[in-house]
């Protein structure tokens, strides 16, 4: 039985509905809520879900999609060049989907001008 907290081998279909996906869409405009299709069921998944199943796989990623993905994640300046020339030699299915979704999670939210960064969060209690 796949659990997906260990690490080892995924089932195919996951793997194969990340990189069906992967094929198809522009990386700058892709979000963790954007769904895929996973199975012979065509079961709608968001790609959060599909990481997060995929974020201990130790499987080796085939070369066509590593490449195809490192290249958009260097151009968004997600991954730097070295580190993608060390990832291209070698690329689990983990090491990509961790930077798939380092890549795809929003920026944090500065706060505004004037405003404390704890300002109305539940750890600064008003008195």
């Amino acid at each position: 039985m796949f659990t997906p907290s260990r690490a080892g081998h995924a089932p195919g279909h996951l793997r194969d509905a990340l990189y069906e996906w992967l094929e198809t869409v522009a990386l700058e405009t892709a979000t963790l809520g954007d769904t895929v299709l996973v199975g012979w069921e065509e079961t709608p998944r968001t790609v959060d879900w599909l990481l997060r199943q995929l974020w201990n796989c130790t499987d080796a990623v085939p070369s066509t999609i590593r490449d195809h993905v490192l290249d958009q994640l260097e151009l968004l300046g997600i991954v730097d060049y070295e580190k993608a020339k060390v990832l291209r030699a070698s690329c689990s299915c983990a090491q990509l989907v961790r930077r798939l979704k380092a890549g795809l999670e929003p920026a944090p939210q500065q706060p505004k001008q004037g405003q404390s960064p704890t300002a109305g969060s539940r750890s600064n209690p008003v008195p």
